[in-house]
């Protein structure tokens, strides 16, 4: 069963603002540094969405204990829609629906042009990687994690 991320969590990653409220002025150092979340642009009539996603959800399942979160932002038109995809490719993740203030939000904060595509951010929303989808193509696992948990402490 999918979750819908709730408003405060995608909204103060969209605007840069930490798990307070107040603007994200964190090192990447702390309690939540080692902990990523990845916003993953893709819709349900996008064939390389729908050749990526079965990877993506490999990646993550071997990342579950890495305290790695992932987020659909559907670029599809209507709900369903996206549910269908996210049933079809065992997506159990937060998910933003489409056509929303908050879908537009991410995709604006991100600069997306193209579709698929991760960004991976710290929990507090510091952008480590707008090109998240070519590192897990290319790479382990491991070595994503460990160059993106690198990226986040510095």
């Amino acid at each position: 069963m999918c979750k819908i991320a709730n408003f405060y969590v995608t909204m103060s990653t969209a605007q840069g603002v930490g798990g307070d409220g107040k603007a994200d002025k964190s090192s990447g150092k702390g309690s939540n540094a080692s902990g990523l979340l990845l916003f993953y642009f893709a819709a349900s009539w996008c064939t390389s969405s729908h050749d990526f996603t079965p990877r993506l959800v490999e990646f993550c399942q071997k990342a579950k204990e890495e305290r790695v979160r992932l987020c659909l932002v559907s670029l599809d038109m209507e709900r369903r829609a996206m549910y269908d995809f996210m049933d079809e490719h065992g997506l159990d993740c937060l998910a933003v629906e489409p056509r929303t203030d908050m879908a537009g939000a991410l995709i604006a904060r991100f600069g997306v042009r193209t579709i698929p595509q991760v960004v991976v951010t710290t929990l507090e929303g510091r952008v480590l990687s707008d090109d998240g989808k070519g590192q897990i193509k290319q790479k382990g696992w491991n070595q994503c994690l460990e160059e993106w948990r690198a990226a986040g402490a510095r």
